[in-house]
């Protein structure tokens, strides 16, 4: 939806059909997965790449173990999402760092038009509370 190709060069180590289950906290509650065929792809400028053929979240860290991916061995993983890969990765994170990306599913709320809603709507606005 947004980019260009990218063209890169690697190697695939595994290839994987299977289905997998999370027993750890998700996003949502989910705990069985299917990603749909799977593939492990390690680049040749050191860049490991989990490709589903499924439209897939991250929001289990199963999804990589799976893999034989162990996420607590890398110094930086990329997790696309606003909120959901943080119950997964927040308990093996040193620091979660937002990053904007177009499209519906910024984390920058400015960009885009509300019409009929409150106000005030943190963090739109400071609320006032009471005691």
């Amino acid at each position: 939806m947004h980019g260009e190709p990218v063209h890169v060069v690697g190697t695939v180590s595994v290839i994987d059909d299977g289905p997998y289950e999370e027993t750890r906290p998700t996003h949502g509650g989910t705990r069985f997965y299917n990603d749909g065929k799977r593939v492990l792809f390690n680049t040749t400028d050191g860049m490991t790449i989990l490709l589903t053929s499924k439209r897939s979240g991250n929001t289990a860290r199963e999804q990589m173990y799976s893999m034989g991916i162990n996420p607590e061995d890398y110094r930086i993983v990329v997790a696309k999402g606003v909120s959901s890969p943080r119950p997964a990765y927040q308990p093996i994170a040193a620091e979660i760092i937002i990053v904007n990306s177009p499209g519906v599913t910024s984390a920058d709320l400015d960009p885009f038009k509300f019409h009929n809603r409150r106000i005030p709507l943190y963090p739109f606005e400071e609320p006032d509370y009471t005691p």
